[in-house]
């Protein structure tokens, strides 16, 4: 059974979603690596595993981003997106180095499908639709200026 106060989200995937599509290549790769950095702080699990899943995952998601424009849809699919592919590197390199690591179905629902959603949730509710409420009022008071 599935109980959400087991919720991890990866509070990082609307930061690194939302500047994939407001900056460079090189400015991405350095957020993810402190995005990692700033997790392995706090982390008991083997320093630089954040690090790299981060920046592979952002890595590969900024090479796809070409096939996403931005709006508030995209940037919440690619949330997600950063979700499951943070997750996969993760455990891969988990899996590398501690190779105690046991795989159920039930982990591959939550984990891979679940969470990810929850992400995306996340990053519209908390951070995109609050920033586009903001830019809409930005106009709105730009547009009775002018009048």
């Amino acid at each position: 059974m599935i109980f959400l106060n087991n919720l991890k989200l990866i509070f990082y995937s609307p930061l690194l979603a939302i500047s994939l599509f407001k900056q460079n290549f090189l400015f991405c790769i350095w957020l993810a690596i402190l995005s990692g950095f700033t997790t392995d702080l706090f982390s008991s699990f083997p320093f630089g595993l954040h690090i790299l899943s981060y920046t592979l995952a952002m890595f590969i998601l900024y090479h796809l981003k070409r096939f996403f424009k931005e709006n508030i849809i995209n940037t919440t699919i690619v949330s997600i997106l950063i979700s499951i592919f943070y997750t996969l590197f993760f455990i891969s390199f988990l899996f590398i180095f501690e190779r105690s690591l046991k795989i159920s179905f039930n982990w591959i629902i939550t984990d891979l499908i679940i969470m990810p959603f929850f992400d995306g949730i996340y990053t519209l509710f908390l951070f995109l639709i609050p920033l586009s409420f903001l830019q809409f009022l930005k106009k709105r008071m730009l547009f009775l200026r002018k009048r």
